[in-house]
């Protein structure tokens, strides 16, 4: 069976009222919304976190000609390698350095796919950037209770697809390291993630169930490297013909 994918994703953050809504009322959906979301992203405050992007997309479909300039801007950049970078910067760089600077490690992609290459990073400065960040985070675990019901507000959406053959899942992508210790710090497992799953009519799918997913390491402590990316899908394909998402004959 072949399927048709599309990533609503836009710069990591999470929105679920604007896409939920639409898909859950558009009768011609029946598929599967596999939905990475990290804990942060269930508050309702995160829900209409994409939606001036959604806007920005249907009113590219009004302009006349707007959408076809995106996608050949798209395909500029992709082929010039000083737009892919900093564009007219680079030459300020090499007159500075005397040496063009290295490509991007993170490449975003038409479709909005993101493949980070972190042999191409400067590690230790990368991690360090992102483990700097967690200094400004909360010490004290949160009060699950708000955010339960926060998450279960979801819960029409969730019902309204999978009345019309549908499925959704939450899935919770690794995060390592220092990342990890101060996720499960603010939003323990146990009393965040493990009770939702149990109250769903979604399906939830952690990390740290899978021994195998949790096995993947994140270079920077918040993401895989793009080269582990394929076993990673292929585990969760196997995991998600375990939970009933696809037929066993559906996904080689």
């Amino acid at each position: 069976m072949q399927f048709n994918t599309y990533l609503f994703a836009c710069f990591f953050a999470v929105v679920l009222a604007v896409h939920y809504s639409p898909l859950s009322w558009t009768p011609e959906f029946r598929g599967v919304a596999l939905v990475e979301i990290q804990e942060l992203g269930f508050y309702k405050a995160s829900w209409r976190s994409q939606a001036k992007y959604v806007e920005a997309y249907r009113r590219g479909w009004r302009a006349i000609g707007a959408m076809i300039e995106s996608r050949l801007a798209s395909a500029m950049q992709a082929k010039l390698a000083l737009r892919a970078t900093l564009g007219i910067k680079t030459f300020g760089q090499w007159l500075d350095a005397g040496a063009w600077p290295n490509p991007p490690y993170v490449v975003m992609r038409p479709d909005r796919t993101s493949v980070a290459d972190f042999s191409l990073a400067d590690l230790p400065r990368e991690r360090r950037r992102r483990i700097d960040r967690l200094e400004g985070w909360e010490t004290e675990a949160r009060d699950p209770q708000p955010w339960l019901e926060h998450a279960l507000a979801l819960e029409p959406y969730v019902e309204a697809i999978q009345a019309r053959g549908g499925k959704v899942v939450y899935v919770r992508m690794p995060t390592c390291d220092e990342r990890w210790e101060a996720d499960d710090l603010l939003q323990p497992k146990a009393r965040f993630w493990d009770q939702l799953a149990a109250r769903t009519h979604a399906i939830a799918i952690h990390f740290k169930d899978d021994p195998e997913l949790a096995g993947f390491g994140c270079p920077d402590t918040l993401h895989i490297d793009s080269r582990d990316a394929p076993a990673f899908t292929r585990r969760l394909l196997a995991i998600l013909r375990m939970r009933g998402v696809f037929d066993a004959r559906e996904v080689r």
